[in-house]
């Protein structure tokens, strides 16, 4: 708890700890796809209808805690979306048909 209280007392260390939170949350939280936007929290049948069917994807199953703390297992896919010639690729992440994350990948060509 000193810590933390250390942290907010210090400017620069406050400071610090805004950079490096805001650092590790760059993932992006919406796509465009043509005039359409597709954001986290959309459905996978929204981004397949706004974006078309993904170039490449993966799935295997996880094992989550459902809102009253039971193991459940749901679907976990990692989606690729191509945006378009010389346009970064989509990379989207679709947990039990929800979309949980939507970063930038590489430049397709």
């Amino acid at each position: 708890m000193t810590d933390a209280i250390e942290i907010c007392m210090n400017p620069k260390l406050l400071a610090l700890a805004t950079l490096i939170v805001s650092a590790t949350a760059s993932a992006d939280s919406t796509l465009r796809c043509g005039n359409s936007l597709i954001s986290v929290g959309d459905t996978k049948f929204e981004l397949v209808m706004k974006c078309g069917e993904p170039i490449t994807g993966t799935s295997k199953e996880i094992i989550v805690l459902d809102e009253y703390g039971f193991r459940t297992a749901v679907i976990k896919e990692t989606l690729t979306i191509d945006m378009g010639k010389d346009r970064l690729l989509g990379l989207v992440t679709v947990v039990d048909g929800v979309i949980t994350s939507i970063e930038d990948g590489p430049r397709n060509n």
